[in-house]
C-alpha cells in the first residue's frame, strides 16, 4: 500500500473523521472500526511509517507520551481495570498504537473472542459517548 492510499495517511492530512478523538500537529486519535471494547482506540503519528520502531526516536516518545496520557484518563473515565497497549506490525502498513479498555485479560490475550464491527454511525455515536466521559482536552477539536 503506498502513501497516497493509506486511509491513515488520508485522516492525517485531511481532517479527523467523526469518530476522531485527538488531532495535534503529529499525531492523532480515532476509535477503532473492530473494537476489543468500548473505548478501543488507535494512536497515530501522521508520518507514515510501516512500523512504530520505524519513527524517529522523537516521534516514538511523542506516540508513547500521548497513549500514556490517554491510558490514564481512559482507566479512570471508563473504570476499567487496566489499558492495554497493542502494536501489531501487521494488517494496515501504517504504524498506530492500539489502546484497549479492559476488566479482563481475556479481551487482549483472545481477542478473536471479543472483537466487534462497527459502522461509521456506531463509530460516530460511541466517540460521542466516550467525549461525554473524557475530560476535554481529549475532545475532537471543533466538535
Amino acid at each position: 500500500m503506498s502513501r497516497q492510499d493509506c486511509p491513515f495517511c488520508d485522516i492525517g492530512s485531511g481532517g479527523l473523521p467523526p469518530h476522531g478523538l485527538f488531532e495535534d500537529d503529529d499525531t492523532f486519535v480515532i476509535l477503532d472500526r473492530k473494537p476489543l471494547s468500548f473505548g478501543h482506540c488507535m494512536v497515530v503519528p501522521k508520518r507514515h511509517v510501516v512500523k512504530l520502531y520505524d519513527l524517529a526516536p522523537s516521534e516514538h516518545a511523542n506516540v508513547i507520551a500521548l497513549a500514556q496520557r490517554l491510558a490514564s484518563t481512559l482507566e479512570q473515565s471508563l473504570e476499567c481495570k487496566s489499558v492495554a497497549y497493542l502494536a501489531f506490525g501487521s494488517g494496515l502498513p501504517h504504524a498506530h498504537l492500539h489502546l484497549v479498555p479492559h476488566d479482563d485479560p481475556s479481551v487482549v490475550l483472545e481477542p478473536l473472542n471479543h472483537v466487534g464491527d462497527r459502522s461509521d454511525e456506531q463509530l460516530a455515536r460511541d466517540a460521542d459517548r466516550l467525549r461525554d466521559v473524557l475530560p476535554e482536552v481529549w475532545h475532537q477539536p471543533n466538535a
